[in-house]
């Protein structure tokens, strides 16, 4: 039964219905990079990057989760890492095999990771290496599976940056056993399947919708911790 007790108060020049796109968030990222490829989508530490940029990442990562994850239509997929370019770039890519992004509070500690890899039956994850020491213990023990490293310094340009640099964001990029670094992940070779254009709607309130060709994310010098 639909509830309309609060029509009584709504204010008059509002709508009192939506109209919800029938496109997703991977289409109508689709759409910004061919209508304006040259537009900055994302600032961060001094780089900027157009929307012609992130969707070829967006691809790239895609391709290598199908072709070396297996990954799956419907799959949970983990992504552990604070505001950053790869954050953006990892859900879009996770949204292009149509799986499903499951976001961690970076806070979380390890005895709680441990819950929500199990409870989700997650085998697959893109975490930030600052991260990485509370996810170790599941990696290469059959819970997750050559997790994709983050390095949040492979995308600023330290010198054109405002202001001091937080040091996790100036961390030098480090090797683990059993995982693969982001930038590695993006040139290996890799096929990406076709885009499965969805009819049923896929909507996630925390996003707005993207096709407008607007910044999607600036980096406050301020908003990322130590």
């Amino acid at each position: 039964m639909q509830q309309t007790q609060h029509f009584d108060y709504w204010p008059p020049l509002l709508t009192k219905t939506i109209t919800i796109p029938e496109t997703t968030l991977y289409e109508n990222l689709q759409i910004s990079a061919k209508r304006y490829p040259e537009q900055i989508a994302i600032e961060y530490y001094g780089r900027a990057m157009t929307y012609r940029q992130l969707i070829e990442e967006v691809d790239q990562l895609a391709a290598y989760m199908a072709t070396h994850w297996n990954l799956k239509r419907g799959e949970n997929v983990m992504l552990f890492m604070q505001n950053a370019p790869q954050y953006l770039i990892a859900l879009y890519a996770i949204l292009r095999n149509r799986a499903v992004v499951v976001p961690i509070n970076p806070m979380s500690k390890t005895h709680e990771l441990q819950f929500y890899l199990q409870d989700g039956d997650i085998h697959h994850a893109c975490i930030s290496q600052e991260l990485y020491p509370i996810a170790e213990a599941f990696v290469g023990d059959g819970q997750l599976e050559n997790p994709i490293i983050a390095t949040y310094r492979d995308y600023i340009e330290e010198e054109r940056a405002i202001g001091t640099l937080p040091d996790v964001v100036k961390q030098e990029r480090k090797t683990f056993p059993k995982t693969i670094a982001w930038e590695d992940a993006l040139q290996e070779e890799s096929t990406l399947p076709p885009y499965k254009y969805p009819r049923e709607i896929e909507f996630w309130d925390e996003f707005p919708m993207t096709s407008s060709g607007k910044v999607l994310w600036r980096q406050l010098q301020d908003k990322i911790g130590e």
